[in-house]
Protein backbone atom coordinates (compact mmCIF):
# COMPACT_ATOMS: atom_id res chain seq x y z
CA UNK A 1 0.00 0.00 0.00
CA UNK A 2 2.51 2.52 0.86
CA UNK A 3 4.46 1.07 -2.06
CA UNK A 4 1.54 2.22 -4.61
CA UNK A 5 1.05 5.65 -2.86
CA UNK A 6 4.83 6.15 -3.40
CA UNK A 7 4.61 5.29 -6.93
CA UNK A 8 1.28 6.99 -7.60
CA UNK A 9 3.22 10.68 -5.58
CA UNK A 10 6.57 10.08 -8.37
CA UNK A 11 4.14 10.09 -11.11
CA UNK A 12 1.78 12.84 -10.20
CA UNK A 13 5.05 15.20 -9.69
CA UNK A 14 6.34 13.90 -13.08
CA UNK A 15 3.27 14.83 -14.30
CA UNK A 16 3.72 18.16 -12.71
CA UNK A 17 7.05 18.68 -13.88
CA UNK A 18 6.39 17.78 -17.10
CA UNK A 19 3.55 20.41 -17.60
CA UNK A 20 5.95 22.92 -16.06
CA UNK A 21 8.30 22.36 -18.93
CA UNK A 22 5.37 22.55 -21.81
CA UNK A 23 4.82 26.00 -20.10
CA UNK A 24 7.51 27.16 -19.92
CA UNK A 25 8.50 25.85 -23.73
CA UNK A 26 5.36 27.26 -24.82
CA UNK A 27 6.37 30.63 -22.93
CA UNK A 28 9.42 30.70 -24.64
CA UNK A 29 7.60 30.07 -28.05
CA UNK A 30 5.51 33.11 -27.21
CA UNK A 31 8.51 35.75 -26.43
CA UNK A 32 10.17 34.84 -29.74
CA UNK A 33 6.82 34.70 -31.63
CA UNK A 34 6.11 38.47 -30.14
CA UNK A 35 7.98 40.55 -32.21
CA UNK A 36 7.05 38.82 -35.81
CA UNK A 37 3.56 39.77 -34.56
CA UNK A 38 4.39 43.21 -33.52
CA UNK A 39 6.22 43.75 -36.96
CA UNK A 40 2.93 41.88 -39.01
CA UNK A 41 0.73 44.22 -37.01
CA UNK A 42 2.69 47.15 -37.79
CA UNK A 43 2.95 45.94 -41.59
CA UNK A 44 -1.03 45.63 -41.57
CA UNK A 45 -1.19 49.22 -39.79
CA UNK A 46 0.95 50.97 -42.61
CA UNK A 47 -0.94 48.55 -45.67
CA UNK A 48 -4.57 49.74 -44.05
CA UNK A 49 -3.30 53.66 -43.74
CA UNK A 50 -2.25 53.63 -47.73
CA UNK A 51 -5.35 51.91 -48.28
CA UNK A 52 -7.44 54.29 -46.69
CA UNK A 53 -5.17 56.65 -48.85
CA UNK A 54 -5.55 55.46 -52.36
CA UNK A 55 -9.67 55.33 -51.92
CA UNK A 56 -9.84 58.61 -50.41
CA UNK A 57 -7.72 59.49 -54.14
CA UNK A 58 -9.96 57.20 -55.89
CA UNK A 59 -12.26 59.22 -54.65
CA UNK A 60 -11.20 62.14 -54.64
CA UNK A 61 -10.75 61.00 -59.01
CA UNK A 62 -14.31 60.15 -59.06
CA UNK A 63 -15.80 63.12 -57.79
CA UNK A 64 -13.26 65.13 -60.50
CA UNK A 65 -14.62 62.85 -63.23
CA UNK A 66 -18.25 62.82 -62.63
CA UNK A 67 -18.15 66.87 -62.83
CA UNK A 68 -16.61 66.73 -65.89
CA UNK A 69 -18.81 63.88 -67.43
CA UNK A 70 -21.80 66.01 -65.90
CA UNK A 71 -21.16 69.52 -67.07
CA UNK A 72 -18.74 69.01 -70.51
CA UNK A 73 -20.23 71.57 -73.45
CA UNK A 74 -20.59 68.10 -75.39
CA UNK A 75 -23.15 65.20 -74.76
CA UNK A 76 -21.47 61.79 -73.50
CA UNK A 77 -23.68 58.58 -73.64
CA UNK A 78 -22.39 55.09 -73.39
CA UNK A 79 -24.65 52.56 -75.67
CA UNK A 80 -25.75 48.78 -76.50
CA UNK A 81 -25.73 47.75 -79.60
CA UNK A 82 -29.36 48.30 -79.32
CA UNK A 83 -28.71 51.69 -78.55
CA UNK A 84 -30.30 51.56 -75.48
CA UNK A 85 -28.88 54.74 -72.72
CA UNK A 86 -26.48 52.85 -70.00
CA UNK A 87 -25.28 56.35 -69.29
CA UNK A 88 -25.80 60.20 -70.53
CA UNK A 89 -24.27 63.22 -68.86
CA UNK A 90 -26.52 66.37 -67.98
CA UNK A 91 -25.29 68.32 -71.30
CA UNK A 92 -26.93 64.95 -73.76
CA UNK A 93 -30.28 64.86 -71.60
CA UNK A 94 -30.82 68.50 -72.21
CA UNK A 95 -30.12 68.11 -75.68
CA UNK A 96 -32.82 65.43 -75.51
CA UNK A 97 -35.06 67.24 -73.21
CA UNK A 98 -34.48 65.11 -70.19
CA UNK A 99 -32.88 64.32 -66.89
CA UNK A 100 -30.09 61.67 -67.33
CA UNK A 101 -32.26 59.58 -64.94
CA UNK A 102 -35.15 59.55 -66.85
CA UNK A 103 -33.12 58.44 -70.12
CA UNK A 104 -31.24 55.26 -68.98
CA UNK A 105 -32.46 52.56 -70.25
CA UNK A 106 -34.18 54.23 -72.75
CA UNK A 107 -33.69 53.73 -76.80
CA UNK A 108 -31.88 56.76 -78.57
CA UNK A 109 -33.35 56.29 -81.48
CA UNK A 110 -36.95 57.41 -79.82
CA UNK A 111 -35.83 60.98 -79.34
CA UNK A 112 -34.69 60.84 -83.15
CA UNK A 113 -35.96 62.23 -85.85
CA UNK A 114 -38.17 59.97 -87.86
CA UNK A 115 -35.92 59.53 -90.90
CA UNK A 116 -33.00 59.78 -89.29
CA UNK A 117 -33.10 56.77 -86.90
CA UNK A 118 -32.00 54.02 -89.65
CA UNK A 119 -29.19 56.47 -90.37
CA UNK A 120 -28.33 55.84 -86.63
CA UNK A 121 -28.93 51.93 -86.76
CA UNK A 122 -26.51 52.49 -89.38
CA UNK A 123 -24.68 54.01 -87.16
CA UNK A 124 -24.18 51.45 -84.46
CA UNK A 125 -23.71 48.72 -86.86
CA UNK A 126 -20.52 49.85 -88.61
CA UNK A 127 -19.24 50.62 -84.77
CA UNK A 128 -19.85 47.54 -83.48
CA UNK A 129 -18.80 45.80 -86.73
CA UNK A 130 -15.68 47.27 -87.27
CA UNK A 131 -14.41 49.18 -83.88
CA UNK A 132 -13.23 52.23 -86.18
CA UNK A 133 -14.70 55.88 -85.19
CA UNK A 134 -17.62 56.49 -86.85
CA UNK A 135 -19.21 59.86 -87.59
CA UNK A 136 -23.07 60.96 -88.54
CA UNK A 137 -24.82 63.78 -88.83
CA UNK A 138 -28.56 63.18 -87.13
CA UNK A 139 -31.53 65.66 -85.98
CA UNK A 140 -32.83 64.99 -82.63
CA UNK A 141 -36.32 66.50 -81.18
CA UNK A 142 -37.68 66.65 -78.17
CA UNK A 143 -35.49 69.52 -76.13
CA UNK A 144 -36.88 72.89 -75.64
CA UNK A 145 -35.68 74.01 -79.17
CA UNK A 146 -37.86 71.50 -80.72
CA UNK A 147 -35.62 70.30 -83.34
CA UNK A 148 -31.35 70.20 -82.96
CA UNK A 149 -28.92 68.58 -85.24
CA UNK A 150 -26.26 67.02 -84.03
CA UNK A 151 -22.50 65.05 -84.71
CA UNK A 152 -22.45 62.02 -83.41
CA UNK A 153 -18.77 60.47 -82.82
CA UNK A 154 -18.50 57.22 -81.55
CA UNK A 155 -16.18 54.25 -80.88
CA UNK A 156 -16.25 50.91 -79.73
CA UNK A 157 -15.78 50.09 -76.11
CA UNK A 158 -13.62 46.69 -75.40
CA UNK A 159 -15.50 44.61 -73.40
CA UNK A 160 -14.25 42.61 -70.45
CA UNK A 161 -14.53 38.82 -70.16
CA UNK A 162 -18.34 38.20 -69.48
CA UNK A 163 -19.17 41.31 -70.24
CA UNK A 164 -21.89 42.58 -73.24
CA UNK A 165 -19.96 45.07 -75.45
CA UNK A 166 -21.47 48.82 -75.59
CA UNK A 167 -20.00 52.75 -77.39
CA UNK A 168 -18.79 55.40 -76.36
CA UNK A 169 -20.50 58.78 -78.15
CA UNK A 170 -19.87 61.88 -78.09
CA UNK A 171 -22.68 63.97 -79.05
CA UNK A 172 -22.09 68.16 -80.08
CA UNK A 173 -24.69 70.44 -80.98
CA UNK A 174 -24.82 71.77 -83.95
CA UNK A 175 -27.55 74.46 -84.21
CA UNK A 176 -25.18 76.90 -84.06
CA UNK A 177 -24.26 76.65 -87.88
CA UNK A 178 -27.79 77.44 -88.40
CA UNK A 179 -29.08 74.18 -90.20
CA UNK A 180 -32.49 75.10 -90.38
CA UNK A 181 -33.34 72.64 -93.45
CA UNK A 182 -33.16 68.83 -93.43
CA UNK A 183 -31.68 69.10 -96.96
CA UNK A 184 -28.92 71.02 -95.75
CA UNK A 185 -26.90 68.30 -94.45
CA UNK A 186 -27.18 65.98 -97.65
CA UNK A 187 -25.73 69.50 -99.69
CA UNK A 188 -22.93 70.25 -97.51
CA UNK A 189 -21.96 66.62 -98.11
CA UNK A 190 -22.36 66.90 -101.76
CA UNK A 191 -20.56 70.44 -101.70
CA UNK A 192 -17.39 68.36 -100.07
CA UNK A 193 -17.57 65.83 -102.50
CA UNK A 194 -17.44 68.11 -105.38
CA UNK A 195 -15.13 70.25 -104.01
CA UNK A 196 -13.05 67.09 -104.09
CA UNK A 197 -13.88 65.59 -107.23
CA UNK A 198 -12.54 69.03 -108.61
CA UNK A 199 -9.23 69.03 -107.02
CA UNK A 200 -8.78 65.63 -108.92
CA UNK A 201 -10.20 67.19 -112.14
CA UNK A 202 -7.55 69.86 -111.35
CA UNK A 203 -4.66 67.87 -110.59
CA UNK A 204 -5.42 65.50 -113.48
CA UNK A 205 -5.59 68.52 -115.76
CA UNK A 206 -2.18 69.44 -114.42
CA UNK A 207 -0.82 66.04 -115.22
CA UNK A 208 -1.85 66.40 -118.87
CA UNK A 209 -0.80 70.07 -119.02
CA UNK A 210 2.92 68.29 -118.06
CA UNK A 211 2.53 65.45 -120.23
CA UNK A 212 2.13 67.84 -123.22
CA UNK A 213 4.75 69.88 -122.04
CA UNK A 214 6.92 67.40 -121.79
CA UNK A 215 6.21 66.00 -125.37
CA UNK A 216 6.90 70.30 -126.22
CA UNK A 217 10.42 70.47 -124.74
CA UNK A 218 10.81 67.46 -126.52
CA UNK A 219 9.87 68.19 -130.05
CA UNK A 220 11.93 71.22 -129.37
CA UNK A 221 15.27 69.97 -127.78
CA UNK A 222 14.99 67.86 -131.03
CA UNK A 223 14.27 70.74 -133.43
CA UNK A 224 17.05 72.82 -131.54
CA UNK A 225 19.58 69.98 -131.38
CA UNK A 226 19.30 69.03 -135.16
CA UNK A 227 18.34 71.67 -137.43
CA UNK A 228 20.08 74.54 -135.22
CA UNK A 229 22.74 72.65 -134.27
CA UNK A 230 23.17 70.78 -137.95
CA UNK A 231 23.24 74.57 -139.45
CA UNK A 232 25.92 76.10 -136.91
CA UNK A 233 28.39 73.22 -137.92
CA UNK A 234 28.15 73.68 -141.34
CA UNK A 235 29.30 77.04 -140.46
CA UNK A 236 31.72 76.08 -138.87
CA UNK A 237 32.86 73.58 -141.59
CA UNK A 238 32.07 76.56 -144.35
CA UNK A 239 34.80 78.80 -141.96
CA UNK A 240 37.36 75.66 -141.69
CA UNK A 241 37.56 75.06 -145.47
CA UNK A 242 37.48 79.04 -146.40
CA UNK A 243 40.36 79.36 -143.92
CA UNK A 244 42.20 76.75 -146.03
CA UNK A 245 41.52 78.31 -149.32
CA UNK A 246 42.82 81.36 -148.91
CA UNK A 247 45.76 79.88 -147.02
CA UNK A 248 48.86 81.94 -145.40
CA UNK A 249 47.72 85.47 -146.93
CA UNK A 250 45.08 88.08 -145.78
CA UNK A 251 46.08 87.73 -141.87
CA UNK A 252 43.24 90.17 -141.19
CA UNK A 253 40.63 87.61 -142.46
CA UNK A 254 42.19 84.79 -141.21
CA UNK A 255 42.05 86.45 -137.63
CA UNK A 256 38.65 87.26 -138.67
CA UNK A 257 37.31 84.28 -139.56
CA UNK A 258 39.35 82.21 -136.22
CA UNK A 259 37.12 84.51 -134.11
CA UNK A 260 33.64 83.73 -136.00
CA UNK A 261 35.01 80.20 -135.63
CA UNK A 262 35.05 80.37 -131.68
CA UNK A 263 31.98 82.09 -131.60
CA UNK A 264 30.19 79.76 -133.59
CA UNK A 265 31.50 77.09 -130.96
CA UNK A 266 30.38 78.47 -128.23
CA UNK A 267 27.05 78.91 -130.27
CA UNK A 268 27.04 75.17 -130.73
CA UNK A 269 27.77 74.80 -126.57
CA UNK A 270 24.63 77.26 -126.34
CA UNK A 271 22.31 74.93 -128.28
CA UNK A 272 23.39 71.37 -126.79
CA UNK A 273 23.19 72.99 -123.56
CA UNK A 274 19.36 74.36 -124.09
CA UNK A 275 18.51 71.41 -125.86
CA UNK A 276 20.05 69.42 -122.57
CA UNK A 277 17.84 71.17 -120.21
CA UNK A 278 14.89 70.98 -122.30
CA UNK A 279 15.31 67.17 -122.63
CA UNK A 280 18.98 65.52 -122.15
CA UNK A 281 19.60 62.79 -124.78
CA UNK A 282 20.60 60.53 -121.81
CA UNK A 283 16.68 60.07 -121.30
CA UNK A 284 16.21 58.75 -124.33
CA UNK A 285 17.76 55.65 -122.95
CA UNK A 286 16.67 55.06 -119.69
CA UNK A 287 16.28 56.61 -116.43
CA UNK A 288 19.20 55.02 -114.87
CA UNK A 289 21.81 56.91 -117.77
CA UNK A 290 19.55 59.87 -117.42
CA UNK A 291 20.46 60.41 -114.02
CA UNK A 292 24.03 58.91 -114.14
CA UNK A 293 24.06 61.96 -117.09
CA UNK A 294 22.33 64.24 -114.41
CA UNK A 295 25.48 63.58 -111.47
CA UNK A 296 27.97 64.39 -113.95
CA UNK A 297 26.75 67.63 -115.40
CA UNK A 298 25.85 68.96 -111.82
CA UNK A 299 29.43 68.23 -110.82
CA UNK A 300 30.27 70.28 -113.61
CA UNK A 301 28.17 72.98 -113.23
CA UNK A 302 28.48 73.85 -109.53
CA UNK A 303 31.44 71.48 -108.09
CA UNK A 304 29.46 70.15 -105.50
CA UNK A 305 30.24 66.01 -105.20
CA UNK A 306 27.61 64.25 -107.06
CA UNK A 307 27.20 60.31 -106.57
CA UNK A 308 24.13 58.27 -108.46
CA UNK A 309 23.74 55.17 -106.59
CA UNK A 310 21.54 52.45 -108.09
CA UNK A 311 19.98 49.07 -106.37
CA UNK A 312 18.57 48.27 -110.44
CA UNK A 313 20.94 48.27 -113.08
CA UNK A 314 17.54 46.77 -115.26
CA UNK A 315 14.66 49.69 -114.67
CA UNK A 316 12.23 49.13 -117.33
CA UNK A 317 9.74 52.36 -116.55
CA UNK A 318 6.94 54.14 -119.07
CA UNK A 319 7.89 57.64 -120.15
CA UNK A 320 5.71 59.43 -118.01
CA UNK A 321 7.16 57.26 -114.71
CA UNK A 322 10.71 58.49 -116.05
CA UNK A 323 10.08 61.91 -116.75
CA UNK A 324 8.43 62.83 -113.53
CA UNK A 325 11.29 61.00 -111.26
CA UNK A 326 13.63 62.47 -113.57
CA UNK A 327 11.93 66.22 -112.79
CA UNK A 328 11.72 66.01 -108.94
CA UNK A 329 15.62 64.85 -108.88
CA UNK A 330 16.16 67.86 -111.15
CA UNK A 331 14.34 70.38 -109.20
CA UNK A 332 15.29 68.78 -105.35
CA UNK A 333 18.80 69.31 -106.96
CA UNK A 334 18.09 72.74 -108.06
CA UNK A 335 17.38 73.50 -104.46
CA UNK A 336 20.75 72.04 -103.32
CA UNK A 337 22.62 74.61 -105.39
CA UNK A 338 20.32 77.36 -104.49
CA UNK A 339 20.20 77.09 -100.94
CA UNK A 340 21.47 73.91 -99.23
CA UNK A 341 25.09 75.57 -99.02
CA UNK A 342 26.35 71.95 -99.35
CA UNK A 343 29.72 69.94 -100.06
CA UNK A 344 27.81 66.48 -101.13
CA UNK A 345 24.74 65.58 -102.43
CA UNK A 346 23.92 61.69 -103.35
CA UNK A 347 21.43 60.33 -105.70
CA UNK A 348 19.47 56.95 -105.40
CA UNK A 349 16.82 55.00 -106.92
CA UNK A 350 15.68 51.51 -106.25
CA UNK A 351 12.01 49.58 -107.02
CA UNK A 352 10.67 48.18 -103.66
CA UNK A 353 7.97 45.90 -105.91
CA UNK A 354 5.20 48.39 -105.48
CA UNK A 355 6.67 51.15 -107.20
CA UNK A 356 10.04 53.06 -107.73
CA UNK A 357 12.00 55.43 -105.19
CA UNK A 358 13.53 58.14 -105.82
CA UNK A 359 16.29 60.03 -103.12
CA UNK A 360 18.30 63.30 -103.41
CA UNK A 361 20.41 63.48 -99.96
CA UNK A 362 22.65 66.21 -99.30
CA UNK A 363 24.98 67.48 -96.08
CA UNK A 364 24.38 71.12 -96.54
CA UNK A 365 22.83 73.66 -93.68
CA UNK A 366 19.28 71.84 -93.37
CA UNK A 367 16.10 74.17 -92.56
CA UNK A 368 13.27 74.14 -90.32
CA UNK A 369 10.12 71.97 -92.25
CA UNK A 370 7.60 73.76 -90.07
CA UNK A 371 8.69 77.18 -91.36
CA UNK A 372 7.58 76.00 -95.21
CA UNK A 373 3.75 76.79 -94.74
CA UNK A 374 4.58 80.41 -94.68
CA UNK A 375 6.79 80.31 -97.24
CA UNK A 376 6.28 80.13 -100.76
CA UNK A 377 8.45 76.74 -101.76
CA UNK A 378 6.87 76.49 -104.88
CA UNK A 379 10.10 74.37 -105.46
CA UNK A 380 9.33 71.72 -102.83
CA UNK A 381 5.33 72.00 -103.73
CA UNK A 382 5.94 70.98 -107.47
CA UNK A 383 8.12 68.07 -106.37
CA UNK A 384 5.00 66.82 -104.05
CA UNK A 385 2.43 67.34 -106.49
CA UNK A 386 4.76 65.25 -109.68
CA UNK A 387 4.63 62.47 -107.15
CA UNK A 388 0.29 62.99 -105.82
CA UNK A 389 -0.34 63.18 -109.51
CA UNK A 390 0.72 59.38 -110.53
CA UNK A 391 -0.82 58.56 -107.33
CA UNK A 392 2.75 58.49 -105.30
CA UNK A 393 3.92 60.58 -102.53
CA UNK A 394 7.24 63.04 -101.72
CA UNK A 395 8.53 63.39 -98.41
CA UNK A 396 10.81 66.12 -97.16
CA UNK A 397 13.01 65.58 -94.05
CA UNK A 398 15.81 68.04 -92.95
CA UNK A 399 16.92 69.59 -89.93
CA UNK A 400 19.14 72.38 -89.24
CA UNK A 401 23.05 71.50 -90.00
CA UNK A 402 22.41 67.96 -90.95
CA UNK A 403 21.20 68.90 -94.22
CA UNK A 404 17.98 67.71 -96.32
CA UNK A 405 16.38 64.15 -97.81
CA UNK A 406 13.81 64.66 -100.66
CA UNK A 407 12.47 61.28 -101.13
CA UNK A 408 9.38 60.49 -103.59
CA UNK A 409 7.74 56.86 -104.50
CA UNK A 410 5.73 56.56 -107.72
CA UNK A 411 3.71 53.23 -108.03
CA UNK A 412 4.24 51.24 -110.78
CA UNK A 413 1.70 51.48 -114.27
CA UNK A 414 -1.21 49.82 -113.59
CA UNK A 415 -1.07 46.54 -115.87
CA UNK A 416 -3.75 47.49 -118.64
Amino acid sequence: MFNLENQTRTELIAEIRRLQASETASCMKGRHALPELQAHQAELEVRSRELYETKKKLEEVQKRYSALFDYAPVGYLVLDRDGCILEINRRGAAMLGQTPAALVGQLFSHYLAARFVQSFCCHLQQVFAGGASVVSELRVEGNAKGLCDVLLETVLIEPDAGERSTCRTAMTDLSGVHLSSGKEITERRQADGELKQSCQALRELTAHREILLEDEKACLAREIHDELGQILTALRTDMSLFLIHIGDGAPESRERIESMKLLIDHAIQVVRHVASRLRPYALNLGIVSALEWMAGDFLNRTGIICRFVRVDHEMQLDGEREIAIFRIIQEALSNVASHAGAGRVQLSLWDDGNGVNAQVEDNGRGFDIDTLSGRKSFGLLGIKERALMLGGRAEIRSTLGKGTVVQAHIPHAPIS
